[in-house]
């Protein structure tokens, strides 16, 4: 994950259908958090300080963003890997995120979010996903790995987030049902 300011700089430096043909691929936006989520936990630490629960986003007034693209030394060519380890297409380096945690199942018309059956779990729109199982995912859905909430978005999207202008309802809904 990146931080958006290199992101924000293209934004303000362009106009939206630049910036889609700039980024035609998917991102997962993880937003700044004001307050502290009450889902979201301490870090336990023993008293020898030898046991730390990394469960938690260590950065949550920060926003950031992956690019959810293939990388080219992926072998499967109907997925995208999302994980920790450096080999998968999206990579996010924190310790509560598995080395592949799930898969984005690319699909004519249809994206699916498989669990790979990671420890601290893949939530979808807030509702943790059964080991091995599978959902149809669209834009603005909230995809969650451990504490990290990410928001699936377009350039498009991207783009409207960043220049703070509010999404047009029938253009691009924060949670489509």
């Amino acid at each position: 994950m990146e931080d958006v300011s290199e992101y924000l700089r293209k934004a303000r430096g362009m106009n939206a259908d630049a910036f889609r043909q700039l980024h035609p691929h998917l991102f997962f936006y993880k937003h700044a958090k004001q307050s502290r989520d009450p889902r979201q936990s301490e870090p336990d630490i023993d008293y020898a300080t030898r046991t730390l629960s990394l469960n938690f986003d260590p950065l949550p007034a920060v926003s950031q963003v992956v690019a959810v693209k293939k990388n080219p030394e992926n072998p499967y060519p109907d997925r995208l890997t999302i994980g920790r380890a450096t080999n998968c297409d999206v990579v996010i380096r924190l310790a509560f995120v598995s080395k592949v945690h799930a898969h984005l199942i690319v699909q004519p018309n249809q994206l699916t979010l498989r669990d790979n059956k990671a420890s601290n779990y893949t939530f979808h729109n807030h509702r943790r996903m059964e080991p091995g199982s599978s959902r149809v995912v669209h834009l603005g859905d909230i995809i969650s790995f451990g504490a990290l909430d990410l928001e699936l978005v377009d350039a498009a999207r991207l783009y409207e987030i960043l220049r703070g202008i509010r999404p047009i309802a029938s253009a691009a809904p924060l949670l489509r049902r």
